[in-house]
């Protein structure tokens, strides 16, 4: 009888050890699997936005090269000169327009600037 349960001790033994080793497997599989799961999440997340980027990259490739084609001839090169540097050929008068509300706007950076320092105390008293 004591073979019986000798054997049926080591037997459990033997089970129980076996199920603790796979369950001690499982849980590290388990977090090796999250974290690669993770690094996929954040992966595929940087590949969208790089994605984003490219496509807006090669737009502006392809602008640039439109602009670029552009300049290597005569006409394009002197439009470039004109409007980056305003000249005009000496037969040539070039009128420069100034928007109204830009001047209002300069008028009260004026006014503003010409006041007294004690005009801010003033204003609180005055209502103005």
């Amino acid at each position: 009888m004591r073979t019986y349960w000798h054997k049926k001790k080591r037997t459990l033994f033997r089970t129980y050890l076996l199920f603790f080793i796979l369950l001690f497997i499982l849980v590290i599989s388990y977090n090796a699997v999250r974290g690669m799961y993770a690094t996929y999440k954040e992966s595929s997340e940087v590949r969208g936005g790089l994605e984003e980027e490219y496509a807006v990259l090669l737009e502006k490739q392809h602008r640039l090269k439109g602009e670029l084609a552009l300049l290597e001839t005569p006409r394009g090169e002197e439009e470039e000169i004109r409007d980056r540097f305003r000249v005009a050929r000496p037969e040539e008068h070039m009128a420069i327009i100034v928007i109204e509300e830009e001047k209002q706007n300069s008028a009260s950076v004026i006014e503003s600037v010409k006041k007294p320092w004690w005009s801010i105390f003033t204003s609180w008293f005055s209502g103005s």
